[in-house]
């Protein structure tokens, strides 16, 4: 998972500028044909997004905790709802990049949760082990 999110936290870096290159563009032909066009702005939103989310990415790759899994997903389902209103037919690369972070956000969020329900799992029993043989004792005489 380490590797994973240091790979995707490059890729979503990359991403961002990619984003924020076209939703440039969009801009630009917008103001250039006197059109009002709300996608450049949704895809300059996105843009912080991605950079933002492959930052945490990064950056929380070897926590143990699910904050930074919770921290780029309310970044990424924020901006990318926000965003999925917003989008014109002038960009519809923008819709993808918007599904693509809902996805990446909701893959993360899940995968944490059942990488931590495993160590769980797996760390009960050896508790059980660590725990005095009195102890242990009571707690199965209790229960009959």
């Amino acid at each position: 998972m380490r590797k994973t999110k240091l790979y995707v936290g490059i890729i979503m870096i990359i991403v961002s500028i990619l984003i924020l290159l076209q939703s440039q563009s969009i801009l630009t032909l917008g103001s250039l044909e006197n059109t009002a066009s709300s996608s450049g702005t949704a895809g300059r939103r996105m843009a912080v997004a991605y950079l933002l989310s492959g930052i945490i990415y990064i950056t929380t790759r070897k926590f143990k905790s699910i904050g930074g899994d919770v921290a780029g997903g309310a970044i990424l389902g924020f901006f990318g709802i926000t965003s999925l209103f917003s989008v014109s037919d002038m960009i519809g690369d923008l819709s993808v990049w918007i599904w693509l972070s809902l996805l990446i956000a909701i893959t993360f969020l899940v995968w944490h949760i059942r990488d931590n329900q495993k160590e769980h799992i797996d760390m009960a029993p050896r508790a059980e082990l660590q725990r005095p043989i009195n102890s242990r004792y009571e707690l199965h005489r209790h229960r009959h």
